[in-house]
């Protein structure tokens, strides 16, 4: 399969309401031809995250992009979310030093137990896009520049950004840069060889297993659980406050 690149094109703009929108109005207008784009601002008025949650990104201090992948079959969309956090993980990995970089199912990057990165998979179709496919829209945030006494404070408890932990004041462009460098090699990894199976095998190293977030199970009941694994068959092990372990489909967390 042809080597594929994201970034060759970056729609730059200084403000937006956001990316995610402004990739979604591209492959609206031109299709499949929009593949390998990302959209990027400087800042973004509409941010948003997982179930629609507000990303909080001071003006040119973060990392806002929309990478537009090629076409993908609907029933390997879930993966995506795993390719995405795979790649940030590696591209935050070369700045973060000594400090553990790490993942919270799916997606959600720690330092030192605090969120420095998020990812938000949506997806878009237009011209060219055959029936049974979509292409990813890869909405990527990194927390680049600023002490984390300087977020608000619902923010402050539970986010970070990689100057505050490194005491470096990295350049936005070139972590943006290594994070397209980092996603162009992990999807086409993704699309070619053992596929997913190397994804999550890479995934599972970066995962913190000890990490607990909210879940919603079949019947309706919530619970904060724990991750166990992620299997190539799209289905995801949580343990219960209890200790019990259940088997769900991933694609029910990740695509609602």
């Amino acid at each position: 399969m042809e080597a594929f690149r994201f970034g060759e094109i970056n729609r730059a703009c200084e403000e937006t309401t956001s990316t995610q929108d402004d990739a979604r109005a591209l492959v609206e207008r031109d299709g499949a031809s929009a593949a390998g784009v990302v959209c990027s601002a400087r800042y973004q008025s509409a941010g948003r995250g997982r179930q629609g949650r507000t990303w909080y990104a001071p003006p040119g201090a973060n990392v806002i992009h929309t990478y537009i992948g090629r076409p993908v079959a609907l029933a390997e969309l879930w993966q995506v979310a795993f390719v995405a956090a795979v790649a940030v993980a590696d591209a935050v990995a070369v700045f973060a030093g000594d400090v553990p970089v790490r993942l919270r199912f799916p997606n959600d990057l720690l330092l030192r137990g605090k969120k420095v990165s998020g990812v938000l998979v949506e997806t878009a179709t237009g011209a060219d896009v055959p029936g049974g496919f979509a292409m990813p829209l890869i909405g990527i945030g990194i927390n680049v520049l600023g002490a984390v006494d300087a977020l608000p404070p619902e923010v402050a408890v539970r986010a970070t950004t990689l100057q505050a932990e490194t005491g470096t004041a990295f350049s936005v462009g070139i972590v943006g840069g290594q994070l397209a460098q980092a996603l162009t090699h992990r999807w086409n990894e993704w699309r070619t060889g053992d596929g997913i199976v190397t994804t999550l095998a890479a995934w599972h190293g970066y995962h913190d297993p000890e990490a607990r977030r909210m879940f919603t199970l079949p019947g309706g009941e919530t619970a904060l659980c724990r991750v166990v694994s992620v299997a190539p068959d799209g289905m995801v092990v949580i343990e219960l406050p209890d200790g019990s372990r259940r088997v769900i489909p991933v694609a029910h967390v990740l695509l609602p």
